[in-house]
């Protein structure tokens, strides 16, 4: 083509081709024009705009308040095949940040689940994704869609019959694409910004611990330790709600694999419990404990003696988590110390763990993974002489590792033992049993069914 001569050079110029390839047809235009209109209403009636775009968006938290205005409250099974209308999210004085990093949008799998977590049907358990992750997750889109996927695979171990694993692959690797983004580009100044973004990897560590992929769990916090070094805030500066589920996972996943916990404790001192003055067992008075592990398991029995009175806490989960979580992080952070003290304290700080275990269940906490903590409270009683420690926390030790243990050999070692030393203390039955228990920690409305099918595999 010839150069275009200076003095035109404010004009167009039309450059003419030829197609390769033959013009559709009449009828082929028309497919295509319908296919096209198919596929624009079909986005209309399905796709949501942009939600929650004003700054005055809050969520909700408390546990008597419903997502939809209908009277009906659908079931689990209405997840799969439930109608496809959208949520009406209620409100509260709890405070969101109205930043979004990215528009949040929902389709119609998301609308049923979210749904279904505002509902009043829900177990327990599920209530921590509405009361704890929706108030900090609603800010970013990556979060918000890992938050989802999480509640899918929790619904789905827990209601086998749903087929949701479409929907959480693809809300995963949608978070996971989101948040790697967001990290290459995110100005560490902005506060906002980075809370979004921890938000959303504190929500890929509780999905790995969920699929009980602890390596995946251990980088995700290692990014999310490693952003706020770098962003040269504190955790006291950032949100009070992210900094508290931050610490929440950062435990869980310390419990799964009995290490000292990176971050502080979540919860402050419970304002009804008060540490007594002395040990309320005699059998540990006998024994050369250190000071702070003799300090934590007296703190156990005493908070063990003033919640089971109270049947109301049973059905909060997150009153219970309050209440618990504390203990959990004391005896978690005194792993170090109870190994140098030798297999009496190792063994008494993983019974304590143990027997934590189905309180942090009922606290909504899934899965809570023992196997590490059974298999120390294991070695711990090999190593030690059946004259060294009294029978009665002999006895408990053995109980909790009976309850908690999943491996044949575990199961086996500690039946075994306990087996002998019932026959040994002349124990006839299971009412016998929880009075000596007792004599140390117990709670029998937690662990009466436990102990009852424990006492058949022990006489069958």
């Amino acid at each position: 083509m010839a150069p275009i001569p200076q003095h035109q050079f404010n004009e167009w110029v039309f450059i003419t081709t030829t197609p390769t390839r033959p013009r559709p047809t009449k009828g082929q235009r028309s497919q295509m024009r319908r296919r096209v209109m198919r596929e624009i209403g079909y986005t209309r009636r399905n796709v949501q705009t942009a939600l929650f775009q004003s700054p005055s968006i809050s969520s909700c938290t408390s546990s008597d308040t419903t997502a939809s205005d209908s009277g009906s409250t659908p079931s689990p099974v209405d997840l799969q095949y439930g109608s496809s209308q959208s949520p009406e999210y209620p409100t509260s004085s709890t405070h969101i940040p109205s930043f979004l990093a990215s528009p949040i949008v929902l389709d119609r799998e998301s609308q049923r689940l979210l749904h279904h977590m505002f509902s009043d049907a829900i177990p327990s358990q599920f209530q921590i994704y509405k009361d704890r992750w929706y108030p900090i997750c609603i800010a970013n889109s990556a979060a918000f869609d890992q938050m989802l996927a999480t509640y899918a695979t929790h619904i789905s171990q827990y209601h086998m019959q749903h087929d949701l694993k479409h929907f959480i692959l693809s809300n995963h690797t949608k978070a996971l694409a989101r948040v790697r983004n967001d990290i290459s580009a995110m100005p560490l100044g902005r506060k906002r910004i980075l809370e979004g973004t921890l938000s959303a990897i504190t929500a890929l560590a509780c999905y790995s611990h969920l699929q009980r992929d602890m390596v995946s769990w251990r980088s995700h916090m290692a990014a999310v330790a490693r952003l706020i070094h770098e962003s040269g805030l504190s955790l006291g500066a950032l949100d009070e709600k992210l900094v508290t589920v931050v610490k929440w996972v950062d435990l869980i996943g310390s419990y799964a694999l009995d290490i000292a916990p990176a971050l502080g404790n979540v919860n402050g001192e419970v304002d009804y419990i008060h540490c007594p003055s002395k040990t309320m067992s005699q059998c540990l008075n006998s024994l050369d404990l250190p000071a702070p592990l003799l300090s934590a398991f007296q703190t156990l029995q005493w908070t063990n003696t003033q919640i089971i009175p109270q049947v109301s806490i049973w059905s909060n989960p997150v009153e219970v988590d309050r209440l618990i979580h504390p203990l959990t992080h004391r005896f978690l952070s005194l792993r170090n110390d109870a190994y140098i003290f030798g297999p009496v304290c190792s063994g008494l700080r993983s019974g304590a763990l143990l027997y934590l275990a189905e309180f942090r269940r009922m606290s909504g906490i899934s899965p809570v993974v023992t196997e590490m903590h059974v298999r120390q409270l294991r070695l711990s009683m090999e190593a030690l002489s059946p004259t060294s420690v009294p029978s009665e926390l002999t006895l408990w030790l053995l109980t909790v590792g009976a309850l908690e243990a999943t491996a044949t050999s575990d199961r086996e070692f500690f039946h075994s033992r306990l087996l002998l030393l019932s026959q040994a203390l002349e124990i006839r039955s299971v009412l016998c049993w929880t009075q000596r228990l007792e004599r140390l920690v117990w709670s029998d409305a937690v662990f009466d069914h436990k102990l009852d099918i424990t006492w058949g595999l022990l006489q069958g």
